[in-house]
């Protein structure tokens, strides 16, 4: 996705942050926050999860925005990110209302 902003769309490289520990969306934006400290964001990521992203990011202080990519094509690839984010969707607001972090 970097290369994609940088050489496709021209994007600065040195404002890019990305983060190799990203394989929770809840863990990202606190590391995004406490590691990196960053508090304006843009978040480019499928629309289905920058929703998910974006609660966390507000509910957590943050003054974040997001940048929808491209969804992916395949129907079975489709079919099976949305249903994984139903589930995650009501695990984060679960979380969120029950105030448990991802430790």
């Amino acid at each position: 996705m970097k290369n994609y902003l940088v050489y496709q769309e021209g994007v600065p490289g040195d404002i890019i942050i990305e983060d190799p520990k990203g394989f929770n969306t809840y863990k990202s934006i606190l590391r995004c926050k406490d590691v990196y400290k960053k508090k304006n964001v843009i978040i480019v990521s499928q629309g289905f999860h920058n929703l998910r992203a974006l609660f966390f990011a507000r509910n957590n202080d943050m003054n974040a925005l997001g940048f929808d990519a491209q969804d992916v094509t395949k129907p079975e690839s489709f079919y099976r990110n949305q249903t994984r984010e139903i589930l995650a969707r009501v695990i984060a607001v679960v979380y969120f209302i029950l105030g448990i972090s991802p430790d």
